[in-house]
């Protein structure tokens, strides 16, 4: 722990150590460094705001994080509380902007991630405050995040400072890793202002011309889903078959594919690739971001995908993201395009419980079909307040008696929901994909993800 937080500490301080001073345009001088406001700035436990010491969820990006909450008793049930589903507040970080790390990716986007994410797992404790005093949690627009102020200190750190608690997002500005919200109403707005100059200042990160190390500036690199995907390569030196890892290989690249569209769901689209010799199919999450669209999708079309390859830690899988539509006139290089016209068939491959059960990562987000399955077990999700109400989860056994586990999205035919009973004690055929998922608390697993009961048939 002591090396890692040397390593971390003595990094944030390295970021912002330059010399001298100079005017910022606006007529008042601002160090050029260093200079720590994050250390000016004191956590007022007394007063009026709302506080909860959290620990973290999910790392989204470099102003978002999620965060295990306790509902205080006095507000249960009450309107202010109803963006907390099943005890996860999603918080998004006041009085900044940093560079998007998901949909869309942008340079510094991953390294601001990284950042909050390195600060928040040394953290031996973390605060989140809301900005009304009057005791409230403030949601955004959505209604669904929370606006916060995220506090943390490390009493393991060798620098005195980080033992009190200091601003995770006044840090992160005074960094360049953000740009400011500029709202005049914030009670920080004074010290986030200042930080601001400095940054720009300085020309620290998204406010200056240096290149940001961790993002791929270059030409997309042409490559197919299934060089991605396949764990074992022929070594025609030695004769073997090697095992791989060329999604690793590629991470946070732009590349260049071209596949057919056999789903789409929500913001995501996803892409089919077979194998002619062998017969495998294989298959990519194409994530356009909320309310993203892609021009001329359709089930059956061929598209050349172009975006960044890059790996979603929430939900454990490497996805394809950043995607620009193509103009009207002219494709440039950077945008993705419908190749023609054609509709093109998205037959589903028939796999085994030994295809489920040993090439789970290689068929991760295929298009697959499961033969002879008995539910034998079900579980709901039956938190009215959670997307995933009325979301089922069967457990089912092959004709070999081996177990395998269908997650269903929330079924309805005809508007009524689908339940339990549908399925119980019978055996059908499924279409669907396998998906990573990773219980609180547990190991990464794999499951059957079934969408709809147009892909189910029941035998007999």
């Amino acid at each position: 722990m002591k090396k890692f937080t040397k390593l971390f500490f003595a990094s944030l301080m390295a970021l912002t150590i330059v010399t001298g001073c100079n005017n910022n345009g606006n007529g008042s001088s601002q160090p050029e460094g260093p200079v720590d406001y994050a250390a000016t700035l004191k956590l007022d436990l007394n007063s009026g705001s709302a506080k909860q010491e959290v620990t973290v969820k999910n790392y989204v990006d470099g102003d978002t994080t999620h965060f295990h909450f306790t509902i205080p008793e006095d507000k249960v049930g009450s309107e202010e509380m109803t963006g907390i589903t099943n005890g996860v507040l999603k918080a998004r970080y006041l009085g900044l902007d940093t560079p998007e790390s998901t949909g869309k990716v942008q340079p510094w986007g991953k390294a601001a991630a990284n950042f909050t994410k390195t600060a928040l797992t040394s953290a031996t404790s973390i605060i989140i405050e809301s900005e009304p005093l009057n005791n409230t949690w403030e949601k955004d627009s959505t209604g669904g995040r929370y606006l916060v102020w995220v506090w943390y200190k490390n009493d393991n750190a060798e620098d005195a400072k980080y033992h009190e608690y200091r601003c995770l997002n006044l840090e992160i500005m005074q960094e360049g890793y953000a740009y400011s919200k500029n709202d005049l109403t914030y009670r920080y707005y004074d010290v986030f202002n200042d930080a601001m100059n400095y940054a720009n200042t300085n020309k620290l990160k998204v406010w200056g011309k240096e290149a940001d190390p961790g993002f791929y500036y270059g030409a997309a690199q042409e490559v197919t889903i299934k060089y991605l995907r396949e764990k074992q390569e022929l070594n025609e030196e030695t004769g073997q078959y090697e095992a791989v890892n060329h999604l690793e290989d590629y991470k946070d690249t732009a590349i260049r594919i071209t596949a057919i569209i056999y789903r789409i769901a929500g913001s995501s689209i996803y892409l089919q690739e077979d194998d002619p010799e062998t017969g495998n199919t294989y298959g990519m999450q194409v994530y356009l971001g909320p309310g993203g669209t892609l021009t001329d999708a359709e089930v059956g079309a061929k598209f050349c995908i172009v975006g960044t390859l890059q790996y979603y830690d929430t939900g454990c899988y490497y996805q394809v993201s950043g995607v620009k539509n193509p103009g009207f006139f002219e494709v440039a290089d950077d945008e993705s395009f419908r190749v023609d016209d054609q509709i093109y068939p998205t037959n589903p491959v028939t796999i085994t419980y030994e295809d489920f059960s040993t090439r789970y990562e290689e068929l991760t987000f295929a298009n697959v079909r499961m033969e002879g399955l008995t539910v034998v077990d079900a579980y709901t999700t039956t938190n009215e307040e959670s997307n995933s109400y009325g979301a089922m989860t069967l457990t089912c056994k092959d004709s070999d008696n081996h177990e395998v586990t269908i997650r269903t999205q929330v079924l309805k035919v005809d508007g009524e929901l689908v339940v339990e009973s549908a399925f119980l004690g019978k055996t059908m055929n499924v279409v669907g994909m396998i998906q990573p998922y990773k219980p609180e608390n547990g190991d990464l697993r794999y499951q059957f993800e079934l969408y709809s009961m147009k892909d189910v048939t029941f035998i007999g």
